[in-house]
């Protein structure tokens, strides 16, 4: 158990010192890569889970910990476009959030609902 969590410390320190420098496409292909290394990770700790409850932990604190980088990921880029204060930058932004909001509303609805133009 402790190279696992030797590898974990690893992995983590390597995306948290690369994820902040990264391209919205980098963080992606960087995440896509690093994917099937965590989902080793994760199954080795639900192979040691029966002989030792903590790797529960281990696992939430992986999900949990991805998933808040991707978060202020977002929050960072959001920032840094309003600091720019390039109001073309912010309106194309605005004009994504709105369409990506319209899609996500059309796409939860029954096929036969949706609007045709989209």
């Amino acid at each position: 158990m402790p190279l696992l969590r030797q590898n974990e410390m690893s992995l983590f320190n390597n995306l948290s010192n690369n994820f902040a420098f990264m391209s919205e496409k980098e963080k992606e292909q960087y995440v896509a890569t690093i994917s099937t290394t965590f989902n080793a990770y994760l199954s080795a700790l639900l192979n040691i889970y029966p002989s030792d409850n903590s790797t529960s932990t281990d696992a939430y604190n992986i999900e949990l910990s991805i998933k808040g980088m991707i978060l202020l990921s977002g929050i960072d880029l959001l920032q840094r476009l309003h600091e720019s204060k390039d109001n073309a930058i912010l309106k194309s932004y605005e004009d994504f959030r709105l369409l990506k909001n319209t899609l996500a509303k059309e796409y939860s609805k029954p096929v036969s609902e949706q609007r045709a133009d989209i």
